[in-house]
């Protein structure tokens, strides 16, 4: 979620990227350090502010990025799949539509 979060942000704020997650900073700065480790993401200065950090997508961030998409869209298809199969896909939808309201 949070690289897909920094790819769809097109290098975002430090900030921005909280904002968009819902977290608060110690948690983003958890969540960053493995990516940093992993070298899927690097920090950046601003160009035009120095004190603004920017989070972005490495290669190898993107390309992971992809991989987990792909399974994800694997994983998916196969739920479906087996849900439809036992006639209840469309109830399942149907719950889930009404839980992601506000």
């Amino acid at each position: 979620m949070v690289l897909e979060t920094i790819a769809a942000l097109d290098s975002p704020r430090v900030t921005d990227l909280r904002v968009a997650l819902g977290l608060d900073p110690s948690t983003v700065s958890a969540n960053l350090k493995p990516l940093l480790k992993r070298q899927f993401v690097v920090i950046t200065e601003d160009v035009s502010n120095r004190r603004v950090r920017r989070v972005k997508l490495t290669g190898e961030g993107e390309m992971r990025l992809q991989w987990s998409r792909k399974i994800l869209t694997t994983m998916d298809e196969a739920i479906k799949q087996k849900l439809a199969a036992h006639g209840v896909l469309e109830d399942v939808v149907a719950a889930l539509r009404l839980l992601s309201r506000p």
